[in-house]
């Protein structure tokens, strides 16, 4: 398994602005340059004496010293972001605390449903696997401040100043 001395002899990365550069030139390699390509999914990744990396993995190797017992998460759910204060180690259940709004959210918020056979709105959370439900209401502003009470009092990785809805700022 690649080791923090071995990553280091290989790339430079720069915690400001979560770029790798290949220290050596190589085959495939031109020295100085950005190290690794987008995939599919639009990470950063990285390949190393033969093997793949997520470029965020390896950023959390550099810097600390040892691989990520948990997930990386990126704070601004940005994949590209690898800088390191948008970095941070997480559980799958702290991952999905920080997921942005689903495609196919009618409400425009997360956790927020409209119920037209009872012409209410819907509010939920989920936490460990379990679904907890917040309340039918009568507007969408009252479910929308039941959910943000909810991840406010149930989320430590969740940016609740702000929800996925078209006018929020960051």
């Amino acid at each position: 398994m690649l080791d923090q001395q071995t990553l280091m002899l290989q790339v430079h990365y720069d915690p400001e602005t979560g770029e790798f550069t290949w220290n050596i030139g190589g085959r495939k390699k031109v020295a100085y340059a950005r190290a690794g390509s987008l995939d599919g999914k639009g990470y950063w990744r990285i390949m190393i004496d033969g093997v793949d990396y997520r470029a965020h993995r390896l950023a959390w190797l550099y810097m600390t010293g040892r691989w990520p017992v948990q997930e990386v998460d990126h704070k601004n759910r940005n994949r590209t972001d690898n800088r390191w204060a948008n970095l941070r180690e997480a559980t799958a259940g702290e991952q999905r605390q920080n997921q942005g709004l689903r495609s196919d959210a009618t409400s425009g918020f997360r956790g927020v449903t409209y119920l037209p056979a009872k012409n209410k709105w819907l509010a939920r959370i989920a936490m460990n696997r379990r679904r907890k439900h917040l309340g039918l209401h009568d507007t969408v502003v009252d479910a929308v401040a039941a959910r943000i009470t909810a991840e406010r009092v149930l989320f430590t990785h969740s940016p609740v100043h702000f929800n996925d809805h078209p006018g929020a700022t960051r």
